[in-house]
């Protein structure tokens, strides 16, 4: 799952590549989808573009040492992260 927030908009796009679009100022609990609405279609564009330059560039930047982002970076001879 990839997902983006810009200004009152929450983008996200699923492993399976379905895509979800939520409005925080009217739906804080984001229980609207507006995806599928015809007036998202253009916003939908733009965050694909947005994401998918977040994308290019992180896949540009030199690998963690450690692992991926999710990876903590923690010493494992040390007990108290055992």
């Amino acid at each position: 799952m990839q997902s983006l927030i810009i200004d009152r908009y929450h983008y996200v796009k699923n492993s399976d590549g379905n895509e979800e679009l939520y409005d925080f100022a009217s739906d804080p609990l984001e229980r609207r989808d507006l995806a599928r609405a015809r007036e998202s279609h253009q916003a939908l564009g733009q965050f694909r573009t947005s994401l998918q330059g977040l994308l290019t560039q992180k896949s540009a930047l030199p690998a963690k040492p450690g692992g991926d982002d999710m990876t903590p970076s923690v010493p494992t001879n040390n007990s108290r992260y055992r």
